[in-house]
């Protein structure tokens, strides 16, 4: 009775999504983040520590839930095991607690004598579109036009008021204020023989979210409320010229997921994909936008 449940939730039809025409966009990530805290309750602030070793020192700031820390150009906020580290609302970081290993004490030499707390961040995903006098630039869903500056034959600098962009290659350096972060050019094909990297895909009403990891198909259904995992002995990967698609054959339910070259945009949220999915159990489907993430 629970498995035609899941497949009664699962083939609702799609709601709130769009898919816009391929501007040409080229994809990029940025890897993994690391950042150490120290909260110093007696001084009301933190310190917080970015991965490139410098420091910001936060104060407190007024939250309606969990701490709020921040100066003129960094704002941390944590709660629990979460925190989000946001970069003149240009990059924005969510980040989860992670313990302190011997590799994060090794990167972390200078602050070894203070009680800290470290935060990992999952890697996001970097659009570029580029023209002749300016640059669209996708942020992890957000999105902004930065004028260009300087071109060469193998790089091209682009920046807006306090966002600067170099392009060298198949590589960009991503730089607000005077924090830079590197990102490295990804495509399906470099997805489909990397086990390092998964592809990920969410949309809403109701909101479901996926995650195609090497050896398993990941989907929460209906809020999460619902959650199918298949092993590769029921799933099959065909890969076309601008799509990819997975085939999942199980003894009571089948469906197909589409992985397509286009950019989405999700209608609530506005927020941009590289990608559009898919996901089609016979005249019914769920519509969403999808992204590589390691």
């Amino acid at each position: 009775m629970s498995i035609l449940i899941i497949f009664s939730v699962f083939i609702n039809p799609a709601a709130g999504a769009e898919s816009i025409d391929n501007d040409h966009y080229q994809t990029f990530i940025i890897k993994d983040q690391n950042f150490a805290v120290y909260f110093d309750n007696q001084a009301d602030c933190a310190e917080l520590i970015m991965p490139d070793g410098s420091k910001e020192i936060l104060k407190r700031q007024i939250s309606a839930s969990g701490a709020k820390y921040g100066n003129e150009k960094i704002t941390f906020w944590n709660k629990g095991e979460r925190s989000q580290i946001s970069i003149r609302e240009k990059i924005i970081f969510d980040a989860e607690l992670v313990e302190a290993d011997s590799e994060l004490k090794h990167i972390f030499t200078e602050q070894n004598n203070k009680k800290r707390v470290f935060f990992q961040s999952r890697g996001f995903y970097v659009m570029l579109q580029t023209r002749d006098k300016n640059a669209e630039i996708v942020l992890d869903g957000r999105e902004f036009t930065l004028e260009k500056k300087t071109e060469k034959e193998h790089s091209s600098n682009y920046s807006s008021e306090d966002l600067q962009i170099s392009e060298q290659n198949s590589s960009l350096w991503i730089k607000v204020e005077d924090y830079q972060f590197y990102a490295e050019k990804v495509t399906l094909d470099e997805y489909l023989v990397d086990k390092e990297l998964n592809l990920r895909g969410l949309g809403q009403e109701p909101g479901w979210l996926m995650t195609i990891k090497d050896d398993e198909i990941e989907l929460e259904l209906d809020y999460a409320q619902v959650k199918i995992n298949i092993k590769p002995a029921n799933f099959k990967l065909i890969k076309g010229k601008e799509e990819i698609k997975y085939e999942v054959i199980t003894s009571l339910i089948n469906f197909k997921i589409y992985i397509i070259e286009s950019p989405h945009r999700d209608i609530m949220s506005g927020r941009m994909f590289p990608y559009t999915v898919r996901i089609k159990a016979g005249d019914r489907e769920l519509i969403g936008g999808a992204y590589i993430s390691n």
